[in-house]
């Protein structure tokens, strides 16, 4: 590995500019702020004493900004300087800052503060980070230790009255410690230097879902269940969804409500915001609305505001396009 005024003086005769110093250093890769504007710095060939080096502008290190990946169960996000709205994400959420605390508050303006944050399914809030911030989101139905970690929510006296199925009380966001914290932390900074690469982002959301245990949450009703898989299809008919499961409609709410913690509708509208939000990787924010069943860009956009947190060109923006 080339060392760090090496690394600095390659880049500063790529980029002349006052000011220049290197934020991150490892693994041949630095973060370097050049006059108000990150510069990602990677070592692809030559040699320790003439090393070549590829340089990739940033935005400027003052401004809010994410990128994200997508895989099948799970998401992962790096941000920088990031706020976001009040909304409520269907899956487990982890938060984990690696400069300083990250603050996630409720409805009501109270918060949590800590470098590991979780927010269990369907609680809402907002969050704050002034520095780097690593988020996950996991499908908690999907992903039985998830679902898990999720139920830890409910053991520690964390249950706030605030917007959910049907005025039941609202689990909080908790500060995260112990072995989960530690293995975080530890995964994302063995990486720091490679964050921005998809499959580091991707293996990292691998071994934090590894951390959060092994256990086997109890499972939904056999009906309730089936209805979870058909409607992860957008396209799917809820009628006949529902008349598939040989149930009443208002038997049926129940059961789902006490099961999976939302309403139908509820469910369905999510799993048609993350099937727009993925289309966002191949097309623009209207045709990914009617490809994932909304009647118009302004649903689609009031939908992934309340359950993202963003709206739909920022999470365009955020999201890495597949490689071609």
């Amino acid at each position: 590995m080339i060392g760090e005024h090496m690394l600095h003086r390659v880049v500063r005769e790529q980029h002349p500019g006052p000011g220049a110093r290197v934020a991150d250093h490892g693994r041949g890769a630095a973060q370097v702020a050049i006059g108000g504007v990150g510069i990602t710095a990677r070592v692809v060939g030559g040699s320790e004493h003439a090393p070549e080096v590829r340089c990739s502008p940033g935005a400027r290190l003052n401004e809010a900004r994410m990128i994200s990946v997508v895989g099948d169960a799970c998401g992962a996000s790096l941000a920088h300087g990031l706020r976001c709205e009040l909304h409520a994400q269907h899956g487990l959420v982890l938060l984990v800052g690696l400069e300083a605390d990250v603050e996630v508050s409720d409805p009501c303006g109270r918060a949590v503060c800590g470098r590991v944050v979780a927010v269990p399914p369907d609680a809402v809030h907002r969050y704050a980070s002034e520095g780097p911030m690593v988020g996950f989101l996991f499908d908690h139905h999907a992903l039985p230790p998830a679902a898990t970690f999720a139920r830890l929510a409910q053991g520690r006296g964390g249950a706030r009255r605030g917007r959910a199925a049907k005025g039941s009380p609202q689990a909080a966001p908790w500060v995260v410690d112990g072995a989960v914290a530690a293995a975080s932390r530890g995964a994302i900074h063995a990486h720091r230097a490679e964050l921005e690469r998809d499959q580091v982002l991707q293996g990292i959301a691998g071994e934090v879902l590894a951390a959060l245990g092994d256990g086997m949450p109890p499972r939904p009703d056999r009906r309730v269940a089936r209805v979870l898989d058909a409607l992860r299809d957008p396209s799917a008919s809820r009628d006949a969804v529902v008349a598939g499961t040989g149930l009443g409609e208002a038997h049926l709410a129940a059961l789902f409500a006490r099961d999976v913690g939302v309403p139908i509708r509820t469910f369905r509208l999510w799993q048609r915001m993350v099937s727009a939000v993925v289309a966002l990787r191949d097309m623009d924010a209207t045709r990914a609305a009617h490809a994932a069943g909304f009647a118009d860009l302004a649903h689609f956009s009031r939908t992934c505001r309340r359950m993202m947190g963003h709206s739909p060109s920022f999470m365009r923006a955020a999201l890495r396009r597949p490689a071609r």
